[in-house]
């Protein structure tokens, strides 16, 4: 799914300005869809102009004014073609696992320190999730995604510490790159 049918599915659940859209990316959404905040405005622009969504001015004591965006009768529908339309894909798209593949390209200092920030980043992933994930007022389908992005992490974790010292072993054996 892109960027413009994500915002619609956000706005889907209320008005928001672009940042509570990127906020709910980051909280609910990033552990099986990360668009880039850069991404946000201009798919809201292009939104707009498509007549799907509409943006209202409100004002806010001692800070800027902020852009409000609602969903159109036109947004709602096109959002739910595009969820009736969908396949269920799952496509992985790992930085991590991409390093690993072309580890043997960088030291083991490099490669360690590279392991423990995913493994810092997948914790605190984990603890974003888990602290909205006895919310009552969620719909069925957002706990599923929300106790299968727990689940994920929770595997992903479990693999990484559990391979970790047989990998650095193995790379320094094979030999720093020169």
């Amino acid at each position: 799914m892109n960027t413009q049918d994500l915002c619609l599915g956000v706005l889907h659940l209320g008005d928001a300005s672009g940042y509570e859209i990127k906020q709910t990316f980051e909280r609910a959404l990033s552990h099986f869809q990360s668009p880039s905040y850069g991404s946000i405005y201009p798919a809201l622009r292009k939104l707009q102009s498509a007549g799907w969504v509409t943006q209202r001015i409100e004002d806010q004591d001692k800070r800027p004014a902020k852009k409000i965006y609602s969903l159109t009768h036109e947004g709602r529908s096109r959002f739910l073609q595009v969820l009736s339309q969908t396949e269920p894909q799952e496509i992985c798209k790992s930085d991590f696992v991409l390093l690993a593949f072309f580890a043997h390209l960088l030291s083991t200092d490099q490669l360690a320190a590279i392991v423990q920030q995913h493994l810092n980043t997948i914790e605190m992933d984990l603890e974003k999730l888990q602290a909205i994930q006895g919310r009552e007022d969620l719909p069925p389908g957002m706990r599923f995604s929300i106790d299968y992005g727990i689940e994920v992490k929770q595997a992903r974790l479990k693999f990484v510490r559990k391979h970790l010292s047989r990998l650095l072993q193995e790379h320094q054996h094979y030999g720093d790159p020169a």
